[in-house]
């Protein structure tokens, strides 16, 4: 992986090296924390770095069969190091492997990949490179310019009011929203159905935090909860938003969404090809008249894929 890995063409390397290499950084998704961030956190180990909060590590690890304990755990930070640096030659192909070794290549200086032999080496490498970074100097290490943390739905935001009122933090740090929350002040009234009691109350309490009242929230299977009579109940809607799943919609909701006939769908995906399925599903009563892909994986085959469905 040199400077010009994924840069196949001339073309491609002359956009990289002489456009886009020195361009900050916008992360609109991003999983530091904004504690981590307001306090300026100086990092113990790689392991507090890498798996401390990263899901994607955390599912490749569960695939390779490593405990929860050395994964999500108690277990010791060298030994998590350990389990995942045993993991890791398993997912040649897979843009955790690039990702790491990149991160490993250019914060680290580390040229080598990580197996379970030299685990214990690159342990020592990055905790002795990570003693004179901070949180923020990591940031700013990349070109860091604004960034989007992942919140609790019922995060007071005093972390980010912190960030804010530091004058020393030239990085814009910005709080990110559940869906039904986030445009509740441009609709009369919102309903949302989720599956997770834990993310219903949590939304509540948001609605409550951010002074919104006109909002409600239903825990429960949205082919078990939209029926006859809760439309009946509730009105039919006017807009639906649905973020399912990779897995996609259920036969069973797609049959109570056409029974609920909102005016418009805005079906919000991370898997195009389950997505695409639905829609012929919905075919029969909506045609597509808009669709937005967003790549927030570049140079991966993942991207968010946003439809907007009208009755016909």
């Amino acid at each position: 992986m040199d400077q010009n890995f994924l840069l196949s063409t001339l073309t491609a390397k002359w956009l990289y090296h002489e456009i886009a290499e020195e361009m900050p950084i916008i992360d609109y998704h991003c999983h530091i924390s904004p504690q981590e961030i307001a306090e300026d956190r100086k990092f113990n180990n790689i392991s507090e770095v890498w798996l401390g909060g990263d899901h994607y590590k955390w599912r490749q690890m569960r695939f390779g069969g490593i405990p929860e304990d050395l994964i999500t755990g108690k277990g010791d930070p060298r030994e998590k190091f350990r389990a995942f640096a045993a993991v890791l030659p398993r997912l040649i192909g897979n843009p955790m492997y690039h990702w790491s070794h990149l991160e490993l290549k250019r914060v680290f200086g580390i040229e080598e990949p990580l197996t379970s032999e030299n685990a214990d080496e690159i342990y020592e490498k990055c905790n002795e490179v990570l003693s004179k970074y901070s949180a923020r100097d990591l940031m700013r290490k990349f070109h860091v310019k604004a960034v989007c943390t992942t919140d609790d739905p019922c995060d007071d935001l005093r972390w980010h009011e912190k960030i804010a009122a530091d004058q020393a933090m030239e990085i814009k740090v910005l709080p990110a929203f559940t869906i039904a929350n986030f445009i509740a002040r441009q609709a009369r009234h919102v309903i949302g159905i989720e599956y997770v009691e834990d993310a219903i109350r949590d939304a509540k309490l948001n609605a409550a935090v951010n002074g919104l009242a006109n909002t409600e929230f239903y825990a429960g299977d949205m082919k078990d909860v939209l029926t006859d009579e809760f439309v009946a109940e509730h009105g039919r809607p006017d807009v639906m938003i649905v973020d399912p799943p990779r897995a996609g919609m259920h036969d069973d909701v797609v049959r109570v969404i056409l029974n609920a006939a909102p005016r418009r769908i805005v079906y919000v995906s991370c898997n195009p090809a389950t997505q695409a399925r639905d829609l012929a599903a919905l075919d029969c009563s909506y045609r597509v008249t808009a669709v937005q892909p967003v790549d927030m994986f570049p140079h991966t085959h993942h991207v968010e894929n946003v439809v907007c469905l009208e009755r016909r």
